[in-house]
């Protein structure tokens, strides 16, 4: 894939709405955040070099978007927010920082970094999110300032402070400019403009990734490398229109074979399946196939061949991270 240079354009702010609260205006302290609230943002993308990189996979790492203007500058993280840092009020001098995290599991003080506002151009492309607030842990507020000390000795100085845990209802790529769209639409790489919906809401209602089937071409890289990556790791589950499917491993000897297992109904949640570990309880799921070996199994544009037997249309898939021996 070809790099691009960056898009040089400019937002005309008064066009865009966000971040907003759906019961009322964004608080201007973090104290008035409380639990159950749904919160939507828009994070504009500050540079890209090609349209991979805003793919969502993509925008969900460590990357920071600076801005200077009513909307948050996010870090998220596997499509859960993990910084915002909102522009300074008159009497909040510094940044305003929210660390957001799916659960408790996943808390660490240490990610906590200091982020300043840099004078930089907005851009017109960024990522519509929705997150619903589950639980807060701690918050301070006021004009104070607070050092926080992490984990690895650094201090971080902020106005305001705060650890929440939420849950990523709603993901989309957006466009706030149709020259620019237009523009995007005739580059030659089709691989973000292309009529995809990036996430779909899955069997049970949550966000989740749109199939594609080049996410499961190894394009010549050896199955081992990319077993070793994937499903040694975690297991792959997917979405017809009607069942969800787990695809896990297991070794037998020195041979890598995969089992395929249909979920019984009603489906666990997404967020159930992470909690829990997989592959899931063999009293959740009934086995379709064992001994898969991978060179049996072939992915197409629809969905995917096993032994010679089609499942599919796959609509969306999602991994979830190994935590027990398969049954």
């Amino acid at each position: 894939m070809k790099d691009r240079k960056p898009v040089q354009t400019e937002l005309n702010l008064q066009n865009v709405t966000g971040p907003v609260l759906y019961s009322h205006p964004i608080p201007e302290r973090i104290g008035s955040l409380y639990t159950n609230e749904v919160i939507r943002f828009f994070i504009p993308i500050d540079f890209f070099k090609s349209s991979s990189d805003l793919h969502p996979n993509n925008l969900f790492g460590t990357n920071v978007y600076p801005i200077t203007s009513p909307l948050p500058a996010v870090c998220v993280h596997q499509g859960i927010i993990s910084k915002i840092s909102s522009r300074p009020e008159e009497t909040f001098a510094g940044a305003r920082v929210l660390n957001i995290y799916e659960d408790e599991d996943n808390y660490a003080l240490d990610r906590v970094e200091r982020f300043e506002l840099k004078n930089v151009t907005e851009k017109v492309i960024g990522v519509d999110l929705i997150i619903r607030i589950t639980g807060i842990r701690s918050y301070f507020e006021g004009s104070k300032q607070f050092d926080v000390k992490t984990k690895g000795s650094m201090t971080i100085t902020a106005h305001g402070f705060a650890v929440i845990f939420g849950q990523t209802i709603y993901s989309q790529v957006e466009a706030f400019d149709m020259e620019l769209l237009s523009l995007l639409k005739q580059l030659p790489d089709d691989s973000f403009y292309d009529e995809r919906n990036w996430l779909r809401f899955g069997l049970t209602g949550e966000p989740i990734d749109c199939y594609d089937v080049r996410d499961f071409c190894d394009d010549g890289i050896p199955f081992s490398k990319w077993l070793s990556q994937k499903l040694r790791a975690s297991s792959l589950y997917f979405d017809t229109m009607t069942d969800r499917y787990e695809m896990a491993m297991m070794l037998n000897g020195d041979k890598i074979i995969l089992k395929l297992a249909k979920l019984h109904q009603p489906l666990q949640s997404i967020a159930q399946i992470r909690s829990d570990g997989t592959p899931i309880k063999q009293t959740s799921k009934t086995y379709m196939m064992d001994q898969i070996e991978w060179e049996n199994v072939e992915w197409s544009e629809e969905g995917v061949t096993i032994n010679g037997e089609f499942f599919g249309p796959i609509v969306s898939y999602f991994w979830a991270k190994r935590k027990r021996p398969l049954q």
